[in-house]
């Protein structure tokens, strides 16, 4: 009996180291599958990154070309608006310059009325 259980305790000893190694390996297997994994993705995405960069370049160099022309466009018409109000100031401005030209030839008449009056 004596032998009987001591050949037990060993085979279950044994058994529990093994499984312990079986568990550490499989452990071991895991880690280093997850850690390959985690590489391959980072290098998935770092590839396709390198590949999509130059369509991201020519769309980004698009829109930017494309806002340029419109930001162009929308400042070619105010500009042209301005340029009609300053057209229509300058012609403004020579009409009052001409009247006021008017009013100060007719003030230097009147004036000129009264003293021939004072003079009769």
């Amino acid at each position: 009996m004596y032998l009987a259980g001591k050949a037990y305790k060993e085979i279950y000893s044994s058994s529990v180291s093994v499984q312990t190694g079986m568990r550490g390996m499989a452990a071991r297997n895991e880690l280093r599958f997850r850690r390959q994994t985690r590489a391959a993705i980072l290098i998935q995405s770092h590839c396709r990154k390198f590949l999509a960069r130059p369509e991201y370049m020519k769309m980004k160099k698009a829109a930017f070309t494309t806002q340029c022309a419109w930001r162009g466009r929308v400042a070619s018409k105010e500009l042209r608006t301005l340029k009609m109000a300053a057209r229509e100031t300058g012609a403004l401005q020579a009409a009052k310059n001409k009247l006021e030209k008017q009013v100060e030839e007719l003030t230097w008449r009147l004036q000129l009325e009264k003293r021939m009056r004072v003079v009769l």
